[in-house]
């Protein structure tokens, strides 16, 4: 079963969470939602909704997923994720993300990159920030010129 599927109906695509109740963040969801931002980006869509079935939109990162990744893998794993969000906002289209019920960790902070939001007065959230360090930005993962000279800035990789 995917974790994350593209759907197209007409000129409206969805990129839908599809592992309710929780929609958690894991493996499986982040290689799920790599292949629907690239089907999306294949298609002829004009707009983008982003939405999850079941109560939650998603309780964040699958912590019995990242206990067995050691630093590296889990490190490679998040620089995946934002890879897949900034695809979204690649797609050059407007993006709606439809929320409700929980939306927290790397779902709540709208990593979405959507041109709009829209959240029932039900959903809630929470995020929680360990530190700020601007070398370690999701731009630092790409391979733009400022992101290379940050990257051999730092001692870690994004």
């Amino acid at each position: 079963m995917k974790t994350v599927r593209f759907e197209r109906h007409e000129g409206l695509g969805h990129i839908v969470l599809a592992n309710a109740p929780k929609n958690l963040i894991n493996t499986p969801f982040s290689d799920c939602l790599r292949e629907a931002v690239h089907q999306a980006s294949d298609s002829d869509i004009r707009a983008l909704l982003v939405r999850a079935e079941g109560p939650n939109f998603s309780h964040g990162g699958d912590i019995l997923d990242f206990i067995d990744k050691d630093f590296n893998s889990w490190r490679t794993f998040i620089c995946e994720m934002h890879h897949s969000y900034r695809a979204i906002e690649a797609l050059q289209i407007p993006t709606l993300v439809a929320v409700r019920g929980a939306a927290y960790g790397g779902a709540s902070s709208s990593p979405w990159h959507a041109t709009s939001s829209l959240r029932r007065k039900t959903a809630h959230s929470a995020v929680s920030k360990l530190r700020s360090d601007p070398r370690r930005s999701p731009a630092a993962c790409s391979g733009s010129p400022s992101a290379r000279a940050a990257r051999s800035r730092r001692a870690t990789p994004c």
